[in-house]
C-alpha cells in the first residue's frame, strides 16, 4: 500500500511510487484509448505505516472506510484481487476494508467457512459488459471475464487469522473451474488477476503464473506477489517466458512492480468473426510513476481523501519511543553481525521469556531468537537499507527495522533441526573456490528475508562447500555441510537437545521453505505483532546502545576474496560499525557500492 508517495519511515516526500503520483499516469493512459479497464492484483492494504495505522485504528476511526479503497473508487477501478497480505491484519479488518468498495473484490480460490463471522462479499469472478467502437463506426458488445487468485499458502502464513474461517484452494484448479463458469456466463475474453509470481519451477505453487497461462480460455494474466517488473529485466528469457514482449506461453502478461511504482499497460487489439471476439495483437509495457513529476494538479477528490490519513500517519510516525546512543544500520547485515538485527532479536526474546513463565514444562528449555534482515538492498535497490542516526528514536525508525505485520511465534525444535535451519540460511551465499579473487558472494535469487540468524548460538559458514538446500528447501547436496563450530553457551551443540525458538508467524507457517518441522508450535494466549513487541521493548529500556555480539561469520579461506553490493551510505561506516575485513572497491552502474570481503 502506497497512497501518497511519502516515505513515512524516512520522513521524505521523495519516495518512488505512490498511487497519487501514478494517478496522472493512469489518466494519460486512459486518454489514449476509447476503452479501458483498470485492475489491481493485490497487496493493496499493507506495506506502509499508513496501512498499519489504518488497521490499528479502524474501529475507532471517524473516516468512512479505508483510504486506499476510497482512492481506488475515486480512480474508477473496475476490479481488484486480494493478495496474501490483505489477510495480515485479521478477517474483521479485511471485511471492513473491502466492505466499502463499490467495485468487485475477487478471489476465486477462497471459500468462506463461517460467513456469519466473516461476511465477505461474493469473491467469485465477474463478467464486465462493455460496448466497443469498431473500425466501421458501429459499437458492439463485449463481455470481459475477470477472476482473482491468491496463494493457497496464505492459509498457513496467516493461520492465526484465517484457520477455521477461510479455506484456500489450489489456485490452478479453481482457475480452471472459473474459466468454464465465466465462459458459461458469456465471457468473450478472460483476464486472470493472479496474485502470484513467475517461475519455471512447477513446485513454486505460490508463483503459478506460468501454470495459469497454460490454461485454455485464459487470454491475459496480470501477476503480482513477487513485486518485480514484467516485462523488463527482472526475469530471464526462456521458451515460456518472454520478458521483452511481456508474454507467458505466448499470452500477454504483466507485473508492474510494487507500491504503485509502475502502471502496467496492456493493449489488446480485437477482431470479431462469426459472432466471437478474438485477440489479433497485443502490446504490453510498464510506465513508471517515478517518471511523472509529483502531481502539480492531482485529482481534487484524491487530495481531499488522502489529506487527513496522511497527517495522522505522519504524527504516528514521529511518536517518540526512546533514545539511540549510536547509529543503527544494515549495510553489512549479510556479511557480519548486525546490531540492528540483534535489537529486534533481543526484543523477541524479551517477550518470549515473559510468555514462557506460563509454560512451566517449556520454560527450562534453551531459548533462541531467529531474525532475518529485511532492508538490505535486493530488487528494491541501493536505497533499501536501514540507516538510523543516533538521537531520538521514533515509531518510524522501528518500523524500518520491522515493517511486516507478522506476529510472534514460539516453536520447539531439536538440535538437528537447528543445524538444518542454518544450513538452509547458508544458501544465501555462493560457493567460493579457494584462493580465487573477487567471486560474487551473494545469490541474488535468495530472498534475504529467508536468511535467518539464530541468536543465542555461535557458528560459522564454510563457503568452500556447496549449499545443502535449494531455495525451495530441497536437499540437493546431502553430504555437504557449511555450518561449522556450532555452539550453545560455548559448548558444541547437542543434536538431540530440545530448543525453543522465537520467530514469526510467516516462518512458523512454512513461509520461506525452511526444511524444519514447525508443528510443535506453542499456542499463545494472544498473537502480538512483532513490531509492537519491538516498540514495547525499546520503550521499556528508554535508551538503546547498539551492540552486535559475536554470533556468526565465515570460516577463513586465506587468499580468497568475494565481492558484494551495499548502499552508498556504507562508506560512512568504515572504521566504525563496518567489519574490519571489508574494503570498498567502487560503485556499480545500478547505484550499489561495491565492497571486497577478505576471507
Amino acid at each position: 500500500m502506497n497512497l501518497t508517495g511519502f516515505d513515512y519511515y524516512r520522513d521524505s516526500g521523495e519516495e518512488q511510487g505512490g498511487l497519487l503520483r501514478l494517478s496522472e499516469v493512469i489518466g494519460t493512459a486512459r486518454a489514449e484509448v476509447a476503452n479501458s479497464v483498470l485492475f489491481d492484483t493485490g497487496d493493496f492494504l499493507q506495506g506502509s505505516l499508513m496501512g498499519d495505522l489504518v488497521a490499528r485504528e479502524y474501529l475507532s476511526s471517524s473516516e468512512n472506510g479505508h483510504p486506499m479503497v476510497a482512492a481506488m473508487q475515486a480512480l474508477s477501478y473496475d476490479a481488484v484481487a486480494l493478495g496474501n497480505h490483505e489477510f495480515n491484519y485479521g478477517l474483521p479488518f479485511l471485511v471492513w476494508a473491502i466492505g466499502g468498495a463499490q467495485f468487485p473484490v475477487l478471489s476465486s480460490n477462497i471459500d468462506v467457512l463461517r460467513p456469519d463471522e466473516a461476511p465477505f462479499p461474493d469473491l467469485r469472478g465477474i463478467v464486465l459488459r462493455r460496448k466497443l467502437p469498431c473500425s466501421d463506426g458501429r459499437k458492439r458488445p463485449i463481455s470481459i471475464g475477470v477472476f482473482g487468485l491468491v496463494p493457497a499458502q496464505t492459509g498457513a502464513w496467516d493461520k492465526h487469522n484465517t484457520a477455521g474461517s477461510i479455506h484456500f484452494h489450489d489456485p490452478v484448479e479453481r482457475a480452471r473451474a472459473e474459466v468454464a463458469r465465466l465462459k458459461g456466463l458469456g465471457a468473450d475474453i478472460i483476464i486472470a488477476l493472479d496474485h502470484a509470481g513467475i517461475s519455471e519451477d512447477s513446485a513454486q505453487t505460490e508463483n503459478n503464473a506460468l501454470a495459469i497461462s497454460a490454461l485454455e480460455g485464459v487470454d491475459a494474466i496480470l501477476c503480482g506477489h513477487q513485486h518485480r517488473r514484467f516485462p523488463g529485466p527482472d526475469f530471464p528469457a526462456s521458451p515460456s517466458v518472454d520478458p521483452a514482449k511481456g508474454r507467458l506461453r505466448n499470452k500477454p502478461a504483466m507485473m508492474p512492480g510494487h507500491s504503485a511504482s509502475h502502471l502496467g499497460v496492456m493493449d489488446l487489439t480485437l477482431y470479431r468473426e462469426l459472432g466471437h471476439w478474438h485477440i489479433a495483437k497485443t502490446d504490453v509495457s510498464l510506465r513508471a510513476g517515478t517518471q511523472a513529476p509529483f502531481p502539480r494538479n492531482p485529482p481534487p477528490i484524491l487530495t481531499t481523501l488522502l489529506n487527513a490519513p496522511h497527517l495522522r500517519a505522519q504524527a504516528y510516525a514521529h511518536a517518540f519511543v526512546g533514545n539511540l546512543t549510536a547509529p543503527l544500520e544494515t549495510y553489512f547485515a549479510l556479511v557480519s553481525d548486525c546490531a540492528a538485527l540483534e535489537l529486534v532479536a533481543q526484543a523477541q526474546m524479551w517477550r518470549a521469556q515473559s510468555i514462557l513463565s506460563d509454560y512451566p514444562k517449556r520454560e527450562s528449555l534453551p531459548l533462541l531468537s531467529a531474525m532475518a534482515p529485511f532492508r538490505v538492498g535486493g530488487f528494491a535497490g541501493p536505497d533499501n537499507f536501514t540507516d538510523i542516526a543516533a538521537g531520538p528514536l521514533a515509531v518510524r525508525h522501528l518500523a524500518e527495522l520491522y515493517h511486516f505485520p507478522n506476529t510472534i511465534s514460539i516453536v520447539e525444535v531439536s538440535g538437528k533441526d537447528v543445524v538444518e535451519w542454518l544450513e538452509f540460511s547458508a544458501g544465501m551465499f555462493n560457493s567460493l573456490d579457494p584462493a580465487l579473487p573477487d567471486q560474487p558472494l551473494l545469490r541474488p535469487e535468495f530472498p534475504t528475508y529467508n536468511f535467518d540468524v539464530l541468536y543465542g548460538l555461535s557458528y560459522r559458514f564454510d563457503l568452500s562447500q556447496p549449499a545443502r538446500y535449494t531455495l525451495r528447501g530441497a536437499r540437493v547436496s546431502p553430504d555437504s555441510s557449511r555450518v561449522r563450530d556450532l555452539r550453545y553457551n560455548g559448548q558444541a551443540l547437542d543434536f538431540n537437545a530440545r530448543f525453543l525458538v522465537v520467530t514469526n508467524s510467516f516462518r512458523s507457517g512454512g513461509g520461506g521453505h525452511v526444511p524444519v518441522d514447525f508443528s510443535k508450535e506453542l499456542t499463545l494466549p494472544r498473537y502480538e505483532r512483532s513490531f509492537d513487541i519491538l516498540v514495547d521493548y525499546v520503550t521499556s529500556l528508554g535508551e538503546i546502545t547498539p551492540m552486535a555480539a559475536p554470533t556468526w561469520g565465515f570460516v577463513p579461506q586465506p587468499g580468497t576474496t568475494a565481492t558484494f553490493g551495499t548502499g552508498p551510505g556504507a562508506m560512512a561506516c568504515l572504521g566504525k560499525s563496518a567489519p574490519s575485513n571489508v574494503v570498498p572497491i567502487g560503485s556499480a552502474p545500478d547505484g550499489f557500492a561495491l565492497f571486497r570481503l577478505l576471507l
